[in-house]
């Protein structure tokens, strides 16, 4: 668990990174002076709105990831629809998915209250996500700071740049690979859809996935186990009810399939 944890670390900073047209040099330093309590204010706004809505920690994450794959982390997700501009918000990726626009709005309200004008909504961004990480029991890392806002957001590029729920795992593979990143990235990133790729069944339905004869072994003391699946005791319970001890399907399970398959084949 703690080396996935390090893992998630390293991911986020990648994504961080993602170059910008907008983005300075960066530095965690960068508003050491203009804005000394910046990271407190950001921190204690976090906390309160991870307080009402715990969900929330994740939702900003999953915002900060959205905003940084369309051509990096400069706020253009925040921005909204005007007349000579039609905003990321509304692109299908993030309709009815990006959520906590209300609060990046609130800490963007407090931190210029107390520097007004100087710090971008791009780092206030990263610094919530990294501090709702944490406030969920995750590591921290070190936010580099000074990015620059965007002045204009493209929906064509977030609905051809981020991944969606129905994209398909090569897809995926493909759009996180443009971006400098692994496909453990990306299953650090975006497990839902990788997860519902992994697990389809015939025409698109999600299933349990066969495992191969002796995935799953009753623990024998003294004798060696191979691969992940080491001793039962350890394996998923919610896996060990859908599949047989040999990691086969359960009969209910494989009757259900078959017929559907032979359907397809006739």
């Amino acid at each position: 668990m703690a080396s996935l944890a390090k893992f998630l670390v390293v991911t986020l900073l990648a994504v961080s990174l993602l170059p910008s047209p907008a983005t300075a040099q960066l530095s965690a330093n960068f508003y050491s002076t203009s804005c000394p309590n910046l990271l407190t204010i950001v921190r204690n706004a976090m906390t309160q709105a991870v307080n009402n809505e715990a969900r929330m920690a994740a939702s900003i994450l999953r915002l900060f990831f959205h905003d940084c794959f369309v051509n990096g982390c400069d706020a253009s997700i925040l921005l909204d629809d005007t007349a000579t501009l039609t905003g990321e918000k509304n692109a299908g990726p993030n309709r009815n998915s990006a959520r906590g626009f209300q609060v990046i709005d609130t800490i963007k309200t407090r931190v210029d209250a107390a520097c007004n004008a100087t710090v971008s909504c791009a780092d206030i961004l990263a610094l919530a996500a990294r501090d709702g990480v944490v406030l969920l029991g995750g590591q921290t890392w070190t936010v580099p700071l000074g990015r620059r806002d965007a002045r204009t957001a493209s929906q064509s590029a977030a609905n051809s740049q981020i991944p969606g729920p129905s994209s398909s795992l090569a897809t995926l593979v493909n759009m996180f690979s443009n971006k400098g990143l692994s496909a453990r990235d990306m299953t650090v990133l975006h497990p839902g859809p990788v997860r519902q790729q992994l697990l389809q069944g015939p025409g698109g339905q999600a299933r349990a996935l066969p495992l191969r004869p002796g995935a799953v072994q009753r623990w024998v003391p003294g004798r060696r186990r191979h691969g992940v699946q080491q001793q039962r005791r350890f394996f998923p319970q919610g896996l060990r009810r859908r599949h047989g001890q040999a990691g086969e399907l359960e009969p209910a399970d494989w009757e259900k399939w078959r017929g559907q398959k032979e359907l397809q084949e006739d």
